[in-house]
């Protein structure tokens, strides 16, 4: 039976490979990496999504440019949604982003 609702995996993936695959060519294609990345906050994502977009962000920033007060702040962003997630009792289940089956 299939759906029209994309699930929110589907539409992080796509976007997270996107972004990978702007990172690692030759040369890298930093901005667009980038532009990928931000776009998964257009879709309101999960906290756990959230959180790691934001590592994913602050790293590239911090490895790729010279800008390390905007990747500082993605790297904070990402400690306070972990941490605030963590003091809820929220462990990002369902998401199914991150989880491997056995």
């Amino acid at each position: 039976m299939a759906s029209n609702v994309e699930s929110p995996e589907r539409w992080y993936l796509a976007l997270l490979g996107f972004a990978e695959h702007f990172r690692t060519s030759s040369p890298p294609k930093i901005r667009l990496c980038v532009h990928c990345l931000q776009a998964v906050f257009q879709f309101k994502p999960p906290q756990r999504i959230e959180a790691r977009t934001h590592l994913q962000l602050g790293s590239v920033l911090y490895h790729h440019t010279k800008n390390s007060d905007l990747a500082r702040s993605h790297l904070e962003k990402a400690v306070r949604e972990v941490s605030s997630g963590k003091e809820r009792g929220c462990r990002g289940e369902g998401t199914g982003v991150g989880h491997r089956r056995r």
